[in-house]
């Protein structure tokens, strides 16, 4: 990161070891070897890689590429512990992978990470030759506490990890192992304990450096990336290595979690949901192993039933191939499992549901639409009524009438015609008994009501 080189021991803590959280942690001490199953198991772990990300190397494009976890995604700055597989490809000049800092810049005081560092004591950023370094408090850490050599090997796949201790009074231990599962091969530095304060708008940023944008890339191809929120031993790296979430330590501190990450999807696959984000539109390459395009997603999404009275609820069920997750969209929303079921709940108008999985070969989507039936239209009701009912012959009576849902009426027996929905009308003088039949009628059906009025006879 910058062009100063100090030793851990010009620190003066040759031969220092420190306790901490029941686990030493020693500036001279190593870590304790894995049993040699165990180092081949991590090892192929990386050879059965099936995808990553290629990121460009210095000056072959303007985009910004890089991703960061921030805010409520983002881990504390200590204790954390930082497990990934990395493929470095030869550049010229500095590099920057895991960058713990400020967002948008730089503090000395205030961050720290392990890119690989450019050799000579000239222009760095003409070097094309590199060593494994721990960079943090303004400085560039290249020497292994056990002696070990540093220097790049670029185009190789290498497993490390970085650890980060808060040991209070004593200070901050930054520790990296460069090449896992060897634990021997290890980078450390001792700060004061006030070092690392919460950064301004802190972030980790990934394949990019943000005070230096398109001058410090990652360069190579990055897969296996796992955080941790505390510090776990040695012997517990080499074992989440091999196998995630296999500790204790691991699983209850795992922060995030994606093996095979994909431009498409850097998601968080530990069930924390501590996504981190692109920060440009333009992402890294898709890497593949095998050097052939991962399949491309299948998905299938049905309703049953897809047609329900309004208040009623329909199932969707959906399974999909090739994919690592699936977003919902239209109508229901959220993240979703690979195949599953889910109610729609109760439903009053149309809706459709789209379904999008996405893997390492893209994504692929599919909707399925529940229709809610028109509820039936009303049945008219119709009222009729004679005042008075009896009357002498000659006389007259009154007939009134209303209904409901009922768009027209129509009068037969003792009248006829076309009668508005509701209203009153004279009979007429009566000479004889008479009855008066009205048939409204709507879009729900027809009703009819009667009424008679009686025609007394003479004294």
């Amino acid at each position: 990161m910058l062009n100063n080189e100090n030793r851990v021991s010009a620190l003066g803590l040759a031969g220092i070891c420190f306790a901490f959280a029941a686990m030493v942690i020693g500036c001279d001490k190593q870590e304790p070897t894995a049993p040699a199953g165990i180092r081949a198991s991590a090892l192929a772990a990386v050879t059965a890689a099936n995808t990553g990300l290629d990121f460009p190397s210095n000056g072959q494009t303007s985009a910004d590429i890089r991703f960061r976890w921030m805010g409520s995604a983002l881990q504390p700055m200590y204790p954390a512990t930082y497990i990934w597989r990395y493929n470095p490809r030869q550049q010229a000049g500095y590099y920057c992978n895991f960058y713990y800092g400020p967002s948008t810049g730089w503090d000395a005081g205030k961050y720290y990470g392990a890119p690989p560092y450019p050799d000579g004591s000239g222009d760095k950023s003409l070097s094309t030759t590199h060593h494994w370094s721990l960079g943090s408090s303004g400085h560039d850490y290249t020497n292994d506490a056990n002696g070990n050599n540093t220097q790049l090997a670029y185009g190789a796949w290498k497993i490390q990890a970085l650890r980060v201790t808060n040991l209070g009074n004593a200070g901050k231990l930054h520790e990296f192992f460069w090449d896992l599962p060897d634990t021997t091969k290890v980078i450390r530095t001792l700060l004061p304990s006030n070092y690392g304060a919460t950064p301004t708008s802190p972030a980790l940023n990934v394949g990019d450096a943000p005070w230096s944008l398109r001058s410090e890339r990652l360069s190579g191809i990055l897969r296996g990336i796992q955080l941790y929120s505390s510090n776990l031993s040695g012997a517990d790296i080499v074992n989440e290595i091999n196998s995630p979430l296999s500790t204790s330590s691991g699983s209850s501190a795992i922060w995030y979690l994606n093996l095979n990450p994909t431009p498409d999807d850097i998601q968080d696959k530990s069930g924390r949901n501590h996504h981190p984000a692109w920060v440009g539109t333009t992402h890294a390459n898709l890497w593949t192993e095998s050097g052939n395009p991962p399949p491309v997603p299948t998905v299938t999404l049905t309703a049953n039933p897809t047609s329900v009275n309004s208040g009623s609820s329909s199932t969707l069920t959906w399974s999909s191939t090739n994919a690592t997750g699936c977003a919902a969209s239209g109508a229901w929303s959220g993240n979703q499992a690979v195949s599953g079921s889910q109610s729609t709940g109760a439903l009053s108008s149309n809706s459709t549901y789209t379904l999008t999985c996405t893997g390492a070969g893209g994504s692929a989507n599919a909707s399925a639409t529940v229709t809610v039936n028109a509820p039936p239209p009303p049945v008219p009701t119709v009222t009729l009524t004679a005042n008075p009912t009896s009357v002498s012959s000659g006389s007259s009576s009154t007939l009134t009438w209303s209904s409901t849902n009922a768009t027209g009426c129509a009068a037969s027996g003792a009248w006829s015609g076309s009668k508005a929905v509701s209203g009153s009308q004279s009979t007429g003088a009566l000479s004889s008994n008479s009855t008066y039949t009205l048939t409204c009628t709507g879009a729900g059906g027809s009703a009819n009501a009667s009424a008679t009025v009686t025609v007394n006879a003479p004294p």
